[in-house]
């Protein structure tokens, strides 16, 4: 479904089979992606139903390197306080900063730092967002994150086992100095 709303809608899936089959037709046509050369591949997938028309829930995946076979990406999962146009208006805000600062901060925790500073001078006093911000480096599976208030995200392991990523720090934007 997801995949034919970002090719316009003209797509409508019924099983697994013919999804996983059009996966492996739009992968196809990125440029340089290729699941035979042993290295390992990272394939991502969400979607979002937002309780009104809009709101302040946000996610990306974003290159945080120039695109190597050793960049990293940045994964964000984020909910602004409130609902409606102001949470989104404060969420395209928070998106704006994220790729704005992104790669020019030397860590995650900087990254989260500056980020805080930004949102707190430039929305009221009410609004904030929690986060949780993970780098992955795909060749290495080596991951690294920052929980802002956000709830406990889950890692399942490739045995089963589950790890819990608990807050590290205060909501973004809520206070200065953080």
């Amino acid at each position: 479904d997801a995949i034919g709303q970002s090719r316009g809608g003209a797509i409508r899936l019924g099983t697994n089979d013919d999804r996983e089959q059009t996966l492996n037709q739009l992968l196809a046509e990125i440029d340089g992606f290729t699941t035979d050369t042993g290295k390992p591949v990272i394939i991502m997938a969400a979607t979002n139903r937002p309780a009104r028309l809009v709101g302040g829930d946000y996610y990306d995946a974003l290159t945080v390197d120039a695109p190597t076979p050793a960049h990293r990406c940045l994964l964000c999962v984020a909910d602004v306080s409130g609902k409606g146009i102001g949470a989104s208006l404060v969420m395209s805000n928070m998106q704006a900063t994220l790729r704005a600062l992104l790669g020019r901060e030397p860590s995650l925790a900087e990254l989260a730092r500056c980020t805080n500073e930004l949102l707190y001078s430039s929305t009221p006093d009410n609004k904030y967002a929690t986060a949780i911000l993970l780098t992955i480096e795909p060749l290495s599976g080596k991951c690294c994150y920052v929980n802002a208030g956000h709830t406990e995200s889950l890692v399942i392991r490739p045995d089963g086992t589950v790890e819990t990523l608990p807050p590290t720090g205060l909501p973004l934007g809520l206070f200065s100095g953080m």
